[in-house]
């Protein structure tokens, strides 16, 4: 409720008139010289004299206005005439004590509380006062406002605690000097029977106080509904001022500066740590997300094409766990390689043996591949084939071949001796140390056909060469096909040495096949 207005002061009494009875009329006498120096020194006596029964008439006293105080001395009869020749204006709803009525006595402490103009907007209402309520509190209260525990307040447009404190008013005026000011400090007391003074002279000067109503709306924070209440204009504000408190990495759908609307739903996500091993380079994070996938996307690490983490992006996000992203990259290469050709053989009995002509000319045939390189984190994982498109067939070669049996000779470190087959094959060298036999072995040292390991001994693959085939290596000597081998295949000889005198060998040779023809050779295996 407002406060009531000041007691208005009376008129100032008019000074009674006083007669005096007239002189009596006496002889001019000459008058005297009022230029000389005792002239002068009794019109500045008589002056200060004055002045000094001015001042002494006057009341020592102590004016504070609003917070603010000085001394000063006071000739006035009444605490509201003191007012006036200060220079303070009162208007409705301030506060004088002593009342403005009272005599003014030598010593007295007059206080002055100036009300300020309130305009307030509350549910749909617009209300003017004037009080002397220290913060918007206490003029909700003269006002009989109740406010709610979520309700905010708007001060000049600004959000304001209840129990804000308020700008100092400006206080005393500036001490009065002239006449004029004192003229123009008492035209600020109406005198009695006046109308009261406008509340709200300068609608620039009001205090303009809203009330927000608190308006009801839903929050699912991780999952979990809750109701709530708050004003503000954006849903950041409505949530803060609901009592969530919020930080910078937390999701909220709506965005955080989206209109607040009452009865929205807002969804509220709160942000996890999490440690994030990427690219490259290891993460700590905070981020919103159920689940790793989504921690992953809002943190701008989202899994594309064949991407993966581990855990999965399923998986639900749980604090401080560690999470390794596998990119993952594929690289299609087209490839062509050539298909060779087989070759097709004619036994010719009439042809000598290791003798051939070429019937057909084979050609190589031609396929291309494609074939998907797939990375993960920059490392070759898989090759694999995905298609094949045989470009062009191959032609297999048409050979005859002799098995005609022609005994030649050739010259070896023991004489000529005669040969039925020349052929090329690769020639390496053993012995018993190199064979691979255990030393404990019974079998150390023994050969396939029985017969301890020597120089002359050769191993050789059993389907060409039966075992006690003749033969002669230049370089080598003259042998016998004595043993065999777990890596003797085809056209593939081991030489073979005691291992006093080892000599190793890994080269191509000329073989010759001497005589006699073992029996049951199938010679047509010699045709390559």
């Amino acid at each position: 409720m407002t406060s009531p207005l000041p007691t208005r002061l009376p008129p100032p009494a008019p000074l009674p008139l006083v007669r005096r009875p007239a002189p009596r009329r006496r002889p001019r006498a000459a008058a005297p010289s009022t230029t000389g120096p005792a002239t002068w020194l009794l019109s500045f006596g008589l002056a200060f004299l004055g002045g000094m029964a001015y001042w002494q008439s006057a009341v020592p006293l102590r004016l504070e206005v609003d917070g603010q105080a000085r001394a000063l001395r006071s000739r006035a009869g009444t605490v509201g005439t003191m007012l006036r020749e200060a220079g303070v204006r009162l208007d409705a709803g301030d506060h004088v004590q002593p009342p403005i009525g009272a005599r003014l006595q030598a010593g007295a402490r007059v206080k002055v509380i100036h009300a300020r103009s309130w305009l307030l907007k509350v549910d749909g209402r617009r209300l003017e006062l004037r009080s002397l309520a220290p913060n918007p509190a206490g003029v909700l209260a003269e006002a009989g406002i109740l406010l709610g525990p979520s309700d905010r307040l708007l001060l000049d447009g600004r959000i304001s605690a209840a129990d804000a404190k308020l700008a100092p008013l400006p206080g005393l005026a500036p001490p009065v000097h002239t006449a004029r000011r004192v003229a123009l400090a008492a035209e600020a007391v109406p005198p009695e029977g006046a109308p009261p003074a406008d509340p709200n002279p300068n609608p620039k000067a009001r205090l303009r106080l809203e009330v927000l109503r608190a308006r009801p709306f839903t929050v699912v924070e991780d999952g979990v509904t809750l109701a709530a209440k708050a004003t503000g204009a954006t849903v950041e504000e409505a949530l803060t001022a609901a009592g969530f408190a919020l930080d910078a990495d937390d999701e909220l759908a709506p965005a955080r500066q989206a209109p607040y609307r009452p009865g929205m739903t807002v969804l509220l996500s709160r942000a996890t740590s999490l440690v994030v091993q990427a690219d490259g380079e290891t993460r700590q994070l905070r981020v919103s997300g159920s689940t790793v996938g989504q921690a992953l996307a809002r943190a701008g690490l989202a899994l594309g094409g064949r991407d993966y983490s581990i855990p999965g992006a399923d998986a639900p996000l749980q604090a401080d766990m560690t999470v390794k992203v596998v990119r993952v990259r594929e690289d299609v290469q087209l490839k062509e390689e050539e298909i060779p050709f087989e070759t097709e053989t004619q036994v010719d009995a009439e042809l000598p043996l290791g003798e051939n002509e070429v019937l057909r000319e084979g050609q190589s045939g031609l396929i291309r591949r494609r074939i998907v390189l797939t990375y993960e984190n920059g490392r070759l994982m898989n090759r694999q084939v995905a298609e094949e498109e045989r470009l062009r067939e191959p032609v297999s070669q048409l050979l005859r071949t002799g098995s005609k049996v022609v005994w030649r000779t050739v010259e070896t470190e023991q004489g000529p001796m005669r040969y039925f087959a020349r052929l090329r094959v690769y020639a390496t060298s053993y012995s018993a140390a190199r064979a691979g036999t255990p030393i404990t072995a019974p079998w150390y040292g023994y050969t396939r056909s029985g017969q301890k390991m020597r120089r002359g001994i050769v191993a050789v693959d059993r389907k060409l060469f039966p075992l006690g085939t003749n033969l002669y290596v230049p370089g080598y000597g003259v042998g016998l096909a004595g043993d065999t081998g777990g890596g003797i295949k085809n056209f593939h000889i081991d030489l073979g040495y005691d291992d006093d005198n080892y000599v190793s060998w890994h080269q191509w040779v000329e073989l010759y096949l001497l005589e006699p023809v073992p029996p049951g050779m199938d010679l047509s295996r010699l045709v390559r």
